[in-house]
């Protein structure tokens, strides 16, 4: 059997620039995670200019009272792995790694804040994400909370070039200020597949005994066909 622990980081970052008063439909872009096998790990798109790996190009300059849904499709592109485990669980963003790919000149010239853990937190807090494995919901609160996905949340298992799909649902206040205008907070999303070979497969209904119990079990059967015979034996003596 081939196993392995592959884990990758993922930002779901959220930038809002708030114009109180009106409303408009956003358009979500297409987000993908691809596991590209045991030394490649994964790989993240479309990516922007926060960072390479983030998922959420649709969760950008967003307004007071959107809906705002994206689907994030997962697939097994492994070609060492015939299919694997798939998991997913949130982590407190590190303070040490505040939009690394997003330098300060630059979010100063938009106008963006310098955030902090604790700011991005606060800023977070005001919103409301769902994530749904299919029909199931495996998160429902504001994003600086990682609640049921602090532990890995089995996502399924997928052969070699399938895929599942995490639908992400944000919702944002109506009555959010300008106090959050230009705001960005970022979320810190980790994946975990466990790699398998065909050989590690248990076909379903087949015994997968180990030989100890083989051999043992073959003993018990000569034993009880010898006693048979003896008793037979001590019978017709009889």
């Amino acid at each position: 059997m081939m196993k392995q622990m592959i884990k990758r980081l993922s930002a779901l970052v959220l930038s809002m620039l708030l114009v109180i008063g009106l409303s408009a439909t956003a358009f979500a872009a297409e987000s993908s995670v691809t596991f590209q096998g045991k030394k490649k790990g994964f790989g993240f798109g479309p990516g922007t200019d926060y960072h390479t790996t983030d998922l959420f190009n649709g969760f950008k300059n967003v307004m007071p009272g959107d809906e705002l849904t994206e689907t994030v499709t997962i697939k097994n592109s492994a070609k060492d792995c015939d299919y694997i485990k798939l998991y997913l669980r949130a982590e407190p963003h590190d303070a040490e790694d505040n939009t690394p790919e997003y330098n300060r000149d630059t979010a100063k010239a938009e106008g963006k804040k310098n955030e902090s853990v604790a700011t991005m937190d606060e800023f977070l807090s005001q919103l409301n994400m769902t994530v749904y494995n299919g029909d199931k919901v495996i998160y429902q609160s504001s994003p600086d909370k990682t609640g049921k996905l602090t532990e890995n949340v089995y996502l399924g298992q997928l052969k070699r070039n399938k895929s599942v799909e995490l639908k992400v649902v944000l919702d944002v206040p109506d009555d959010l200020g300008n106090a959050y205008a230009n705001r960005v907070g970022e979320v810190d999303w980790v994946f975990h597949a466990d790699c398998y070979t065909e050989d590690s497969l248990i076909q379903t209904g087949q015994l997968n005994w180990p030989i100890p119990v083989l051999c043992g079990l073959g003993i018990l059967l000569i034993a009880v066909g010898l006693f048979v015979i003896l008793r037979k034996r001590r019978e017709n003596r009889a």
